[in-house]
């Protein structure tokens, strides 16, 4: 059997034919025990038999003296009461703790003399609750009403007048279970009975419904009741735990995490196909550690919820890094190299083979003690974001390419800066008045360009060249070629060819006489512009130069309005920009992981850092800055000359955060309360955090040491626990704790009870539904005591009054 809860198949509803006593007719076919303990076998892990108003003693005694073994299904001992509330009957399960033999007789016989005392028919028998309860008022026992759509349910009963007030009570005060057969009969019930409680009790999801058989023939099973009217297959019902009195009751006490039906037992199971199965720990003992395991043990874990409990310094942190320095992507560190190679974990595996752990990072929550809180304290949040990397590293770039725009942007001004300041101080822009009064537009000279006339002619070198390759095609083609000439076809191709080639030739000879004549008239130009220049007079070479200086002061006023402008455009740009860039991720519905670079040095903009940070200005605007800066009007802090390299070194330092901040962005969490992780305490964003990684759908294995540091108790009541119950058959979880809150609250599968002995570390395995196992947690934890009977009484006086 395994050593933690898991999910067994129960039947609380199975008759005998001692019922054909009470009912006529009611059992249909042969009982006996060996059909009874074959049809169980495989089929059922606890059940109870339970006939109508008597006790089946012979057959309770023969199958706990024949069948007791562990792996044997396990009987309670169980009876089916008509119960009585004023003149309304309705059938109820009385479900006892476990009895030996002789108890089982005492009840039956107590039972009986009820019966006779009332002066009751065999067949009439009828009991009221009072007194059930002073019947069995020495057991442990369980009350489980039929609430399917009969005269025998309570769904019936309730919706008698004036009945209401004693079904209250009998729901509310008791371990109490409904017993149906179909879904809907639970919808019934809800429509009816539940309508007419008071609203704080309306559609709780605790109230238990459990599906039996009630089968009235052992030789038909697993079929429903009388099988002759209905031959369909009796659904199995499960509950979480062991083959006990105590599971059944945990099972009441939380149905909505304890009892499921067969169809989501495989979808839990589908869930957790691949999980950590077991723990092997050798026998150790070695210097170099402060403690030793004499004896090998092998520790199997639930899919599910496991914590490990114990007192200070029992080695519960260490059972942790024991299995999370065995997965190869956590490199989680042990005490001892040594030990770390002797431990054997094993991980089951959909594949059917069971090995070595090695899980996908992204699939794995580690947190170490206090390790939740340190995370906001250093301000590094990016392990929230792992189903979310590329998301991520795509932001990280859009915010390093602003930095690098930013940074072009700032090289393009100084840029723009420097010609204009090199221009302003290397030209001249002054206008003489004998350049006024001389210069005019009236008279003006001829320029030619020579060279460029020249160059466009063609080369007679080309013509050469292309003259003598053209004669000897045409020589080879007049030889006696008789391979070019295999018939009078090729003798016409051949002489058109060289028909064309003699073209050609004297087209040639053409354009070497056209350009002859071309390359004279030049000369003769050239000979007539030079005897014109020489024959200008000394007033026209005069308006030649005016004109020529008063074109340079017009070329270079327009060079510097035209840089001007440029530097005007980037000014603008830089004014424009803005450094302070957000981007956000949607981890879930009420968290955002933000990244951002806020205003820095209380600067706005970059204008703000150019006017009060780079230069003495007072001006609002860089264009206007950077003017004053080219004529003097101002300076840049601390440097003695406004040159453009300068300028560019103040810029660079003064922006220097800001690349810094863009390059590595701040990371904050945004919540749906409008609230943000910078500014909440470390405590309430350890709490908001650990929401976001236990709700990571992607993430299969959960380790944390101790999340209940750090964190309030508010919180872990409310919200933390809730969680857990709500991922753990989705997830395996491996918690160590000291809070009994999360151990018997979050309902764990497996707990593990470290113990240091003088140095000597062992573990036991220890389950929720023994009750000697419950007080060693409530010995181990503070609280525990209370935090047990607080379950236990979920419905009680106190909470009826609070309510």
């Amino acid at each position: 059997m395994k050593p933690y809860s898991d999910w067994i198949k129960i039947d609380l509803h199975i008759h005998t034919n001692k019922s054909n006593e009470t009912k006529t007719n009611d059992y249909k076919g042969i009982f006996d025990v060996d059909t009874l303990y074959t049809k169980l076998k495989n089929n059922v892990d606890l059940f109870s038999l339970t006939d109508h108003n008597i006790i089946n003693v012979d057959v309770y005694e023969k199958y706990l003296s024949e069948h007791n073994k562990d792996d044997d299904p396990q009987l309670l001992l169980g009876i089916e009461l008509d119960v009585l509330i004023k003149e309304e009957s309705f059938h109820t399960l009385v479900i006892f703790q476990e009895l030996n033999i002789e108890e089982i007789k005492n009840i039956s016989t107590n039972l009986e003399n009820k019966y006779v005392k009332k002066n009751q028919d065999i067949k009439e028998r009828k009991l009221t609750f009072d007194d059930i309860h002073d019947l069995f008022k020495e057991y442990e026992f369980i009350i489980i009403p039929h609430a399917n759509k009969n005269e025998n349910s309570i769904v019936n009963a309730a919706q008698k007048d004036g009945l209401l007030k004693e079904i209250q009570t009998m729901v509310l005060l008791q371990y109490f279970g409904l017993e149906k057969t179909k879904e809907t009969h639970k919808e019934i019930f809800n429509n009816g009975f539940n309508n007419k409680l008071n609203i704080t009790f309306q559609n709780f999801d605790d109230i238990p419904y459990i599906n039996f058989s009630d089968n009235h023939n052992i030789n038909k099973y697993p079929c429903h009741h009388k099988w002759e009217n209905n031959i369909e297959n009796y659904k199995i019902c499960y509950i979480k735990g062991k083959s006990n009195f105590e599971s059944i009751r945990f099972a009441l006490i939380d149905p909505k995490h304890r009892i499921k039906k067969a169809c989501d037992i495989e979808t839990i199971e589908k869930d957790n196909i691949d999980y950590i199965q077991s723990l092997t720990i050798p026998n150790y003992n070695e210097n170099e550690c402060n403690f030793e395991f004499r004896n090998q043990c092998k520790l199997e874990f639930s899919p599910h919820l496991n914590v490990f409990i114990g007192g200070r310094s029992s080695g519960k942190s260490l059972l942790m890094s024991l299995i999370t320095s065995n997965i190869d992507s956590l490199k989680s560190k042990i005490y001892s190299e040594k030990l770390n190679r002797q431990v054997k974990l094993k991980l089951k595996s959909s594949s059917g083979v069971d090995g070595t752990v090695s899980l996908n990072e992204d699939k794995i929550i580690y947190i170490k003690q206090g390790e939740i809180v340190e995370y906001f304290e250093k301000k590094d949040l990016t392990t929230l974001i792992q189903n979310k990397q590329d998301t991520y590293d795509i932001y990280k770039n859009e915010f390093k390419n602003h930095s690098s725009e930013l940074e072009d942007l700032c090289n393009n001004l100084v840029s723009c800066y420097k010609r204009i300041y090199d221009i302003h101080s290397n030209r001249k822009y002054e206008v003489m008045k004998s350049d006024l009064e001389n210069g005019s537009r009236e008279s003006f000279t001829i320029s030619l360009d020579i060279h460029s006339l020249k160059a466009n002619l063609i080369n007679k070198n080309e013509i050469n060249t292309l003259e003598t390759q053209l004669e000897k095609i045409l020589t080879f083609l007049s030889g006696k070629n008789t391979l070019l000439k295999n018939n009078d076809d090729d003798e016409i191709v051949i002489e058109s060819f060289k028909g064309w080639i003699n073209t050609k030739l004297k087209n040639l000879k053409n354009k070497e006489i056209l350009i002859k004549k071309q390359s004279e008239f030049i000369d003769q130009i050239t000979n007539i512009h030079e005897k014109g220049v020489n024959d200008l007079d000394l007033k026209s070479v005069s308006k030649a130069r005016s004109n020529e200086n008063l074109d340079g002061v017009i070329n270079n006023i327009r060079d510097l309005f035209q840089k001007a402008y440029n530097l005007k455009i980037k000014s603008k740009e830089f004014d424009n920009f803005d450094y302070i860039y957000k981007k956000s991720l949607q981890l879930n519905k009420d968290i955002e992981f933000v990244l951002k670079v806020d205003q820095v040095d209380g600067r706005n903009t970059l204008t703000d850092f150019l006017c009060n940070d780079v230069l003495n200005t007072k001006k609002e605007n860089t264009y206007s800055s950077l003017l004053d800066l080219i004529n003097n009007k101002c300076d840049i802090k601390n440097h003695s000359k406004n040159s453009d390299v300068e300028l560019k070194k103040k810029i660079e330092i003064t922006l220097s955060d800001i690349h810094k901040k863009l390059k590595s962005p701040d990371n904050i969490l945004k919540y749906s309360d409008g609230t943000t992780s910078e500014k909440s305490s470390p405590g309430a964003n350890a709490e908001k955090y650990l929401d976001i990684l236990l709700g990571n759908e992607s993430v299969k294995f959960i380790f944390i040491d101790q999340p209940e540091d750090n964190l309030g108790n508010n919180y872990i009541s409310k919200f933390l626990i809730k969680k857990l119950r709500e991922i753990k058959f989705k997830k395996q979880i491996f918690l160590v704790t000291h809070n009994p809150s999360i151990v018997v609250y979050g309902d764990a599968e497996a707990i593990f009870m470290a113990n240091n002995d003088n140095k000597v570390i062992s573990y036991k395995p220890i389950i929720l539904e023994n009750g000697e196992f419950q007080k060693e947690i409530c010995s181990t934890l503070d609280g525990g005591e209370y935090i047990f009977k607080n379950r236990s009484n979920k419905y009680n006086i106190n909470r009826l009054k609070r309510k």
